[in-house]
């Protein structure tokens, strides 16, 4: 599972690179814009990487995971409502918060004895 996660948090990051020229032409973004954007998600990934490791801790891998996927996934369908650059930047900055612990919780699953095959 957390395979697939992953692998959807890359899907994520790649979709919002190419729909770039969408966005641009509806919403009237400069390319300046566009990097402000993409600031907002990156260090809001990057604050929120610390807690991820505590969350993985205090709520366990089932709950912690479900967490952030369920928050991350509310604020990627949260953004075609998003209609301005602050509202952008928000949006993207919250759904970098979800996306976040999936390393911690990543670290922790492969850590795991319970999961780790007796030869």
């Amino acid at each position: 599972m957390v395979f697939l996660v992953i692998f959807i948090n890359y899907m994520d990051r790649v979709n919002f690179s190419v729909s770039i020229p969408a966005i641009r032409e509806r919403f009237g973004f400069r390319l300046e814009d566009i990097g402000a954007i993409s600031f907002a998600w990156a260090i809001v990934y990057a604050l929120f990487n610390f807690p991820g490791g505590w969350n993985a801790d205090r709520l366990g891998l089932r709950w912690g995971l479900s967490a952030a996927l369920g928050w991350w996934s509310v604020f990627t369908i949260a953004t075609p409502v998003a209609g301005g650059m602050a509202s952008w930047m928000v949006v993207r900055g919250l759904m970098g918060a979800g996306e976040a612990p999936i390393w911690s919780f990543n670290a922790k699953t492969t850590a795991s004895k319970r999961h780790v095959v007796q030869t």
